[in-house]
């Protein structure tokens, strides 16, 4: 055995004092007050070697385990922008690309990025994909509207 470890936990060196017995008589035989006697306690609990108390963890071999409290309950969601919202300015910029530009491309473009904003947990996402869907109708409208306004010969040199 090496000099330099330490001998583990429970095990007293021989020159160490063994630590005095509990008042109210704990050996192993009796219980305390409230406590369970020896033969009804748990008979593996001191060789569990994954207790987290007792003396399998170098604690009070005596000690009452306590009451599980439960579930731990989830962390509220941290402050600011939720993890959506990229994807949701990408559908607003891309809804309001298609009001001017090219609404057949652009504008299903912004509908889809505005959905997979909601689907990711960003509540505007989905007015993003609504708003998108109306920007698109509208900007195929204008187009229409603007292509039969203009002058034939007009749009031929603007192009």
């Amino acid at each position: 055995m090496n000099a330099d470890r330490p001998p583990p936990p429970g095990d007293p060196r021989p020159d160490e004092p063994r630590p005095e017995p509990r008042p109210g008589g704990s050996e192993p035989g009796s219980a305390e007050p409230g406590e369970a006697p020896a033969a009804e306690r748990r008979p593996d609990a001191a060789a569990d070697p994954y207790a987290t108390t007792g003396a399998a963890a170098g604690g009070d071999p005596y000690e009452a385990e306590a009451a599980s409290p439960g579930p731990a309950a989830y962390p509220p969601p941290p402050a600011g922008k939720p993890p959506g919202r990229p994807w949701t300015i990408a559908g607003l910029v891309c809804g309001l690309l298609a009001l001017l530009l090219v609404p057949i491309v652009f504008g299903p473009l912004g509908i889809i990025f505005g959905f997979v904003g909601k689907s990711k947990g960003d509540p505007m996402g989905q007015w993003v994909g609504i708003g998108s869907i109306v920007t698109t109708v509208l900007g195929i409208l204008l187009g229409l509207a603007l292509t039969q306004s203009l002058d034939e010969d007009l749009i031929l040199a603007v192009w």
